[in-house]
Order: C-alpha cells, then sequence, then structure tokens
C-alpha cells in the first residue's frame, strides 16, 4: 500500500507533468515520442518538485533515496548535503526572480510584473532543454547565468544519483 501522504504528492506530480506537456512543446514531444531523453528529464523535474516544496514531496523522494533524509519529530528532515542543495535553488531562485522583475519592469506595469513563475519557467525550461541551454538566459548577467549552470550540473548530478538507486522504479 502507498501510504496516503505519498499518493496525493504523487497525484500532484503527474498533475504538473501534465501541465508542462501544455507549456512545453520539447516535453510534450518527449512524452509523446517515449523519447530516451525523457528518463533524463523526469528525474530532474521531480527534483526541482522537491525543491520548490521539500515537505511537500519529501516522502517521495526519501522512498527512492532514504539516505538523504532523517526521521526528526515524525518529519523527514534533508541530511546536510541535501539541505545545502535546497538552500542553493532558493537562493538562486531568488536571484532569478529578482532579475526577472528588474529586466521586465520596465514592460509591465508595477502590479503585474512576473515573479515567481519567470524563475521557475527558466529552470524547468534548462531541465527540459539541457542543463547547458542558452536560449532562455540572453537576458540574465553573467553572474547569474554562471550561478544557473553550476546549479543545473549540480542538479544533473542529484538526478543521476535519483536514477542510478532506483533503476527498476524508473522502469515501472
Amino acid at each position: 500500500l502507498v501510504e496516503a501522504s505519498s499518493l496525493s504528492t504523487l497525484r500532484l506530480t503527474v498533475s504538473r507533468l501534465q501541465a508542462l506537456r501544455l507549456s512545453e512543446p520539447a516535453f510534450d514531444a518527449m512524452c509523446e515520442d517515449c523519447d530516451a531523453e525523457l528518463f533524463m528529464v523526469l528525474p530532474r523535474l521531480m527534483w526541482l518538485f522537491f525543491l520548490q516544496n521539500p515537505a511537500q514531496h519529501a516522502a517521495m523522494i526519501s522512498g527512492m533515496l532514504p539516505d538523504c533524509f532523517t526521521l526528526v519529530d515524525a518529519t523527514l528532515e534533508p541530511d546536510a548535503k541535501l539541505e545545502r542543495f535546497v538552500q542553493r535553488f532558493h537562493l538562486l531562485a531568488y536571484s532569478l526572480s529578482e532579475q526577472a522583475c528588474s529586466i521586465l519592469g520596465s514592460i509591465w506595469p508595477a502590479n503585474s510584473v512576473p515573479g515567481r513563475d519567470s524563475y521557475e519557467d527558466i529552470v524547468v525550461a534548462r531541465a527540459i532543454r539541457g542543463t547547458e541551454s542558452e536560449g532562455d538566459s540572453s537576458s540574465l548577467g553573467a553572474l547569474l547565468v554562471d550561478s544557473l549552470r553550476g546549479f543545473m550540473r549540480e542538479l544533473e548530478g542529484w538526478s543521476m544519483q535519483l536514477q542510478r538507486q532506483c533503476p527498476d522504479d524508473w522502469n515501472r
């Protein structure tokens, strides 16, 4: 039996993946064609979903990587290495949001400047199109592009760890 919270998280993940199929033509094509690249992209997306809301996705990720979590007062807590990764993501997200707001603030009215969704779009697009994709970062400063590249390389390492830990689970 699947724990209720894990089932709820799985449903949310599937819903988000379905939404990505609508908003990201490259991802939709991968899914439609059962492209081998899809199995590189899915773990990246799983990590991004976790990083955006660790408490909500901890049960699912800990089921695949139990050594990265400890149980503290009936709550799954990431270990120190994973916690640093979470913090790095939030710092990058903040920086991307700030950059997006400053760039787009000159074109959008002040009350409708994109924020959270903008950084998510950038990072998710990188996860789908590849970690060294350049198409979406032309307006970002060099330092931020370097931070994004470094984060994407680290994401790739975590993604590979997830794939290698439970290869049979990915093939179900």
